[in-house]
């Protein structure tokens, strides 16, 4: 209690205070009573002494002394009964104290020093088990909330309800997780702007309530004190439309109280909600992966998502660039990656959420994974996803500097080809970064005859090219540029002479020349389908070998 509350008891009704009347707001924990010599090494902060000063009675600079330590050590104040060893307080020391904001208390001669000890601290405890005891009510009435379902909003209703203020409860991303008494009009969407705008410049490395004004608002609600709560990595805020109540007073042990239970309510929330992505993600990876047995498995396990079977399904793959593999990155603890992860993933469903598109998210490793369950797939379609792609990507880069690329798979109406569409858009995805672009939206193809023909070592492709020609490619120059240029297109016309010929402005017979000259250098039969292939697979290695 403060010393001024203390002083206002009956017994210290006749107590004069001397000096030091500006520090009687010092709190006082206990009382101690001594008049030995080295009194300070043994007395506390926030305590208070009762003294006849017989010890100093015949030094005045010892009491001097005395003054000055127990004000630096925070101690509550001096209590001195005068007329017995010590007939009134000197003024030099009366001066000090004043100076000092320490207060000096004249004690009455009719009570004893035992008496005064023994009646200020069964009041000091008799407010302190009160204390206790309105803190263990408090604390159980909000316990009890929770332990019937009714969660945060009820805790934060109840505490405005009984500090008779506003209330408002933010997350760690300052998004609004409950609010109570607050004006139901368009001045609650004003204040509680105002209130997280307030918030996002205090220190979030601080653990202390803050009390914060918003001078352009009107006067009832200009006061603002944010208290922290934290659950793991994690910071929310309780945020009371009032001025900070003092540590003595049951509003505040109201609080404590409630900040509390809070912490362990919105960790056992977040505890369940990690649990449900994990499940989540472990569901998504077994089915992009092909681990899902049948149809009826994955609409089981799938219901809870909204996925049903009559859909069209489709797959987006996007990373942040800045972790792509290549790139430096700042050594972190596994909880601040994750603590990013979540960050990221917040903002990429918030801003997916306004294309207005069916979609499922969840993380895979680094990457961010989108099922999108449409009811069609069209060419409109296809443009408009494009379009909104772009415009997620637009946001996050100015909203986080963040860049993000997106791989993007074909459709599909089978779900269980969902494994299919997932590495159709991870291949666009990882196309990307191989030809080193960034902040890119890619959409698959497949690979051509070249893309498959570059996956072959050089040496390889010479060996086939050769062995295939054989010794037309020994003819001489002329030769060798009429008859590849006759089998290439009689390969392209599906073995068609006349067609040939027409293409060549040939005479059929001179086409059936040039074939059969073909056929003795490269030892290849034209009839056959699988000479044929090998010979169209030939023509198709010339860029890669020119």
């Amino acid at each position: 209690m403060k010393l001024c509350e203390l002083l206002k008891l009956p017994s210290y009704e006749e107590a004069v205070v001397t000096g030091g009347r500006n520090g009687l707001d010092r709190t006082v924990q206990s009382v101690n009573m001594m008049d030995a010599p080295d009194i300070i090494d043994f007395l506390k902060p926030d305590e208070l002494l009762l003294t006849t000063a017989y010890a100093v009675k015949d030094q005045p600079d010892a009491l001097l002394a005395l003054v000055a330590k127990m004000a630096e050590h925070g101690c509550a104040g001096l209590g001195i009964k005068t007329k017995r060893f010590l007939s009134e307080v000197p003024a030099d020391v009366i001066k000090l104290a004043d100076a000092l904001s320490f207060p000096i208390i004249e004690l009455p001669l009719k009570r004893s020093l035992g008496e005064l000890l023994n009646i200020s601290l069964n009041h000091i405890l008799e407010k302190r088990t009160t204390e206790l005891r309105y803190a263990l009510h408090t604390h159980r009435a909000f316990s009890q909330l929770v332990m019937k379902g009714k969660g945060i909003t009820a805790i934060l209703e109840s505490l405005a309800s009984l500090l008779g203020c506003p209330a408002i409860m933010l997350d760690d991303r300052f998004e609004t997780i409950s609010f109570a008494r607050l004006p139901q009009t368009k001045e609650r969407d004003l204040l509680v702007q105002n209130a997280r705008d307030a918030v996002h410049k205090l220190d979030p490395s601080s653990e202390e309530p803050a009390s914060l004004t918003m001078p352009q608002l009107k006067a009832s609600w200009r006061h603002l004190t944010a208290y922290p709560i934290m659950t793991t990595q994690k910071r929310s805020w309780l945020l009371l439309f009032a001025p900070v109540w003092n540590e003595e007073t049951v509003e505040h042990l109201a609080i404590e109280q409630a900040v509390n239970v809070m912490e362990f309510e919105l960790m056992k929330l977040q505890a369940v909600k990690e649990r449900s992505r994990r499940y989540k993600n472990d569901f998504f990876a077994d089915w992009v992966e092909g681990r899902v047995n049948s149809e009826q498995e994955l609409m089981n396990r799938g219901r809870n998502y909204g996925l049903t079977a009559k859909s069209v399904f489709q797959c987006i793959v996007c990373k942040n660039d800045s972790q792509q593999a290549g790139a430096r990155q700042p050594i972190v603890t596994d909880e601040r990656l994750q603590a990013e992860r979540d960050h990221l993933y917040f903002h990429l469903k918030r801003a997916f959420i306004r294309t207005g598109l069916p979609f499922i998210l969840f993380n895979k490793n680094d990457m961010f994974v989108f099922v999108l369950t449409a009811a069609e797939s069209t060419y409109e379609f296809e443009k408009k996803l494009l379009k909104h792609l772009e415009d997620v990507q637009n946001e996050l880069l100015q909203s986080l500097k963040c860049p993000f690329s997106f791989g993007v798979g074909k459709p599909s109406e089978r779900s269980m080809e969902l494994p299919t569409v997932f590495k159709e858009a991870l291949e666009a995805l990882q196309a990307g970064y191989a030809a080193n672009e960034s902040c890119f939206i890619r959409t698959y193809r497949a690979k051509d005859m070249l893309d498959l023909l570059r996956r072959i070592p050089m040496p390889d492709l010479e060996a086939f090219y050769s062995d295939t020609f054989q010794q037309l490619l020994a003819a001489e120059e002329k030769d060798r540029h009429d008859l590849m240029q006759t089998l290439r297109i009689y390969v392209e016309n599906e073995g068609q002479i006349a067609e040939t010929a027409k293409r060549l402005f040939l005479h059929r017979n001179t086409v059936i020349y040039r074939l059969d000259k073909c056929e003795k250098l490269t030892r290849r039969n034209l009839k056959d389908p699988s000479d044929t292939i090998r010979i169209r697979l030939a023509f198709h290695m010339e860029p890669l070998l020119s």
